[in-house]
């Protein structure tokens, strides 16, 4: 009998010993809202014992989905709709990832500012995405147990805007006007673009150059993408995504409306 208390007794011991060890521990279990009572929901959508725990909870969540998506934009108005979602998700829950629209390879780094970019992109027919390019994801953050990110739309841009020289207009305004040409730019209608005064101008451009200046701005002393120029009137794509095991549904706001994402979890 009095091993048998003994031993009991040790065993109370134990039990006791472990309960207080795990007391400051913090689930990583994703729980999702409504909670049980004692514990809070997460603006992720998570639930937590406290304010203090929803950053683990919510790391528990983004590593969950941590992978490649892909899938379509529903109903798109561009025969190209295919769309792929990486996510990384740090140690600490901070997300990260890429969004790429489309099937092509990566277009060719810039190389010549006097010539269009990407290689053969079709002139003037208002293009939503560069396709192959890997847009950073941008603004990632929880909301409701739906995972939320943007790209900017002019980022492919940014090396083909820098390599341009900017160019003086003289036209009223303050501040002073600059552009990536001189003031007098146009084109024939056949093909052909020319810089100088309309219609005896005799220097051809390339009008590759001319459309793709359209996503590039000026100051006195360089060019730079619209977003780089004006911080916090960035042009931007922007999703918002459900996970539900290894498929996702959503929607996506692009090019001026609003489309349905269908994704699944693999490359």
């Amino acid at each position: 009998m009095r091993l048998e208390l003994k031993t009991s007794m040790l065993g109370c011991a134990i039990a006791a010993a472990l309960s207080s060890a795990c007391v400051d521990q913090v689930s990583t279990a994703i729980n999702p809202c409504p909670c049980s009572q004692g514990n809070i929901c997460c603006e992720s959508g998570v639930c937590a014992a406290d304010t203090a725990s929803c950053g683990a909870a919510t790391a528990a969540l983004s590593a969950s989905v941590q992978g490649v998506w892909t899938g379509y934009i529903e109903n798109f108005f561009q025969p190209e709709d295919t769309i792929r979602i990486a996510i990384q998700a740090a140690g600490d829950g901070t997300l990260s990832g890429q969004v790429t629209f489309g099937d092509d390879p990566p277009p060719p780094p810039v190389t010549d500012p006097t010539v269009g970019w990407p290689p053969g992109a079709p002139l003037g027919e208002g293009q939503a995405f560069i396709s192959g390019f890997a847009y950073a994801a941008r603004d990632i953050v929880w909301q409701a147990r739906r995972l939320k990110l943007g790209v900017l739309i002019d980022e492919p841009y940014e090396p083909w805007c820098a390599m341009q020289t900017p160019h003086y207009w003289p036209i009223a305004g303050d501040p002073p006007y600059y552009g990536c040409f001189t003031q007098d730019v146009w084109g024939d209608g056949e093909g052909h673009c020319y810089a100088g005064p309309m219609p005896d101008a005799t220097q051809e451009i390339d009008c590759g150059q001319v459309f793709t200046s359209g996503m590039c701005m000026c100051d006195a002393t360089h060019c730079a993408t619209v977003a780089q120029m004006t911080p916090g009137d960035d042009p931007t794509y922007t999703t918002d995504i459900a996970f539900d095991g290894a498929k996702a549904d959503g929607s996506i706001f692009i090019a001026g409306g609003n489309y349905a994402l269908r994704l699944t979890r693999g490359d």
